[in-house]
């Protein structure tokens, strides 16, 4: 009748006996500035490689079409020139972004993993109230337990 009582009691009790003070701590995005540098430390080396190919490639081109140091040929360079730092900075910014992202979402879930294994009842109380309940609803525990409550 009243076995319900002492898994109850002995849950509130653990309760008691618990330290909070191991709650994992909730995770923070990666500054941007922070994303935005290893983004580069990734890209600018291929970027340069390429920039240095490209620009190589227009002087060619330039040199045998005979614009190699006049007015057009100059313009074109730089606006390849151009092209390539703008795509740079786009890329390097998505990179950035999805980095930032890509870090969060893992400290996230290694976040919500340390939590429910936080929330988890500890096995010792569960076995006490268990066995507390089990022998609180036999006949013999059953009796003990009215006799005290009646008096």
């Amino acid at each position: 009748m009243w076995s319900w009582l002492i898994p109850l009691g002995i849950n509130l009790i653990s309760n008691l006996f618990d330290d909070d003070d191991d709650e994992p701590k909730a995770p923070e995005k990666m500054s941007y500035g922070n994303a935005l540098g290893q983004a580069e430390d990734v890209l600018r080396p291929s970027y340069d490689k390429s920039v240095k190919n490209t620009m190589q490639n227009v002087n060619n081109n330039m040199v045998s079409r005979g614009f190699y140091g006049q007015a057009p040929g100059d313009n074109m360079r730089a606006n390849v020139r151009s092209n390539m730092a703008s795509d740079y900075e786009s890329q390097k910014s998505n990179y950035a972004q999805n980095l930032q992202n890509n870090d969060y979402t893992q400290q996230y879930q290694a976040y919500q993993t340390e939590l429910n294994q936080g929330n988890q009842q500890d096995p010792f109380w569960s076995s006490v109230g268990s066995i507390a309940g089990s022998w609180a609803g036999s006949k013999g525990g059953s009796d003990l337990i009215t006799k005290w409550l009646t008096g």
